[in-house]
Parts: structure tokens; C-alpha cells; sequence
């Protein structure tokens, strides 16, 4: 765990917060969660604050008509070389300080082995392998949806303007490339993805979703913040570090001080498709 704390320099690896700070703790992360069977080692693990570590990774699950002779050539491209949209993300993401390695080839992976890698695309339909690009998207090709699984934290993709306008553009992208005729935009948190990994269609994915999890009609719908019991202000000493202190939530914070607030994220975007 020493490698993880020196690679990233007692910094959160999702959102660039120093480590120094009580109201903050550090702590190693999977950025494929263990649910998704992700591994405990070195290349999907994270230092992250309590606000990056919340879990949540990007996913558009795009309907389509299913892995025919075109899609699986589609797939053989974007495995040779990733379309030019994909790689702006990694460009992004690159400039804003997160820790991606674009430099790498594609393959296809297996979520259920030891030995992930594949030597060859596998037989698809397949919903325990994927297309993993050097930019960190995940392919998961099903009967007649196709998810697009993204290791950006969740977070960041709803805060952050010039990310989730690189994502869309790629979602955008792919679909065009699939011939989507529907794409929504969730968390892999959604009961949607996970109905999806459990083999539902698209149709019946969308359906598992109860009212909190179900449509919102703006993509920033999902995003959602509630005030903590304190507020916050820059170090005075130090203006890379923050310091906190108790504060009801019905008084106004002090002069210099701002409340901290807390997130959280529930429901899907339809997004619009050509």
C-alpha cells in the first residue's frame, strides 16, 4: 500500500484534495469495485478521499440491434486503434491530474479469471468480458445492449464541464459506430447496470429501476447536494490546505467560511441520439 501513497503523493487520485485534513480521510480504493469483481492490485487500486471513494464509475448502456458481422468489425477497430473521441478523454483527464495511461494497447479481458487478458476477441454475446481500451473505457457486449463503462468517478463526470462534454462526445461517438437507437447515462451503481451484468435486456435493465432510480429529465438531475453541520474556509497559514468547524445548518456561515456539503446521485439521463 506504501506504492499507492507515494504514487500519488498524498493526493486523492480523483479529485486532487490534499491528505491533512480530519473531516477528510485517505483511504486505498478499488476503482473497480469488488462487487464488479475487481482486483486488489496496484493498477486498480486509488488513493482517494471520502468524497472520491463514494464508488461511483460512469456507464451509458446504449441499445442496439446486436453482435452482428458489422458490430463485431466495429469491435476489431476500436481495438486497433480508439477513435479519436476517446482519446480526447484521456487527453482530459490527463491535464486535470488523473492518474491515466493511455500509452497502452487495447484487449479484450475476462472478469472472471485470474489471468484477465485474452488472447483473442471471445464469442459475443459475453457479458463476463470486455473491450478495455487504453483510455479506461470498458466495452460489455450483450444480446441487444451494449454498455459503455468508464473508470472516471461518477463525481467527477457530473462536476466537472469540459470531462463530461469529452465522455459524451465518445458516447456519442460509439453509438453512432453501433447504430444505437437509445442511450441512457447512469452509475454503475444503478440497478440498471447491474440487471444489465445479470443478463436483462435493455428493456428490461431500464425496468429495473424503481422511482428513485428511474429518468430524470436533465443530465443534471443526478447530481444532488445536502449542507454538513459544518463549514470550511483555505488555511489562512496555508492556502492549499482547508480547515473545518462545527456550524448548524440553519445559521449562516461566517464571513470567509463556506458550508460543506455532502452528494449524492440516483436516477438515469436519456441522452439524444442523431
Amino acid at each position: 500500500m506504501r506504492l499507492i501513497w507515494e504514487r500519488a503523493q498524498r493526493c486523492c487520485e480523483y479529485c486532487q484534495v490534499l491528505q491533512a485534513y480530519d473531516r477528510l480521510p485517505f483511504e486505498i480504493d478499488h476503482v473497480i469495485a469488488k462487487k464488479h469483481r475487481g482486483k486488489t492490485q496496484a493498477n486498480n487500486l486509488r488513493l482517494a478521499c471520502e468524497e472520491g471513494e463514494m464508488g461511483m464509475n460512469f456507464v451509458a448502456l446504449m441499445e442496439y440491434a446486436g453482435p452482428d458481422e458489422r458490430i463485431l468489425r466495429v469491435l476489431d477497430s476500436i481495438a486497433g486503434d480508439s477513435p479519436g473521441e476517446l482519446k480526447v478523454v484521456a487527453r482530459i483527464m490527463k491535464e486535470q491530474g488523473f492518474a491515466v495511461h493511455p500509452d497502452g494497447a487495447a484487449g479484450w479481458e475476462c472478469w472472471k479469471s485470474e489471468e484477465p487478458k485474452l488472447d483473442q476477441r471471445p464469442k459475443l454475446p459475453n457479458l463476463e468480458v470486455a473491450l478495455h481500451t487504453p483510455e479506461d473505457f470498458f466495452l460489455i457486449v450483450g444480446r441487444d445492449a451494449i454498455a459503455v463503462w468508464h473508470l472516471l468517478r461518477w463525481r467527477s463526470f457530473l462536476t466537472k464541464p469540459a470531462l463530461q462534454h469529452a465522455l459524451l462526445d465518445a458516447c456519442s461517438c460509439l453509438a453512432r459506430l453501433f447504430k444505437a437507437t437509445a442511450c441512457i447515462i447512469t452509475s454503475d451503481f444503478s440497478p440498471i447496470f447491474l440487471a444489465f451484468r445479470e443478463g436483462k435486456s435493455f428493456g428490461a435493465s431500464l425496468a429495473a429501476a424503481g422511482p428513485d432510480d428511474g429518468e430524470r429529465p436533465r443530465l443534471a438531475d443526478l447530481y444532488l447536494e445536502f449542507p454538513e453541520d459544518y463549514v470550511m474556509r483555505a488555511n489562512p497559514r496555508n492556502q492549499s490546505r482547508r480547515e473545518y468547524k462545527d456550524w448548524p445548518k440553519d445559521r449562516a456561515p461566517p464571513a470567509g467560511w463556506e458550508r460543506s456539503k455532502t452528494w449524492d446521485s440516483k436516477g438515469y439521463w436519456r441522452m439524444p441520439l442523431p
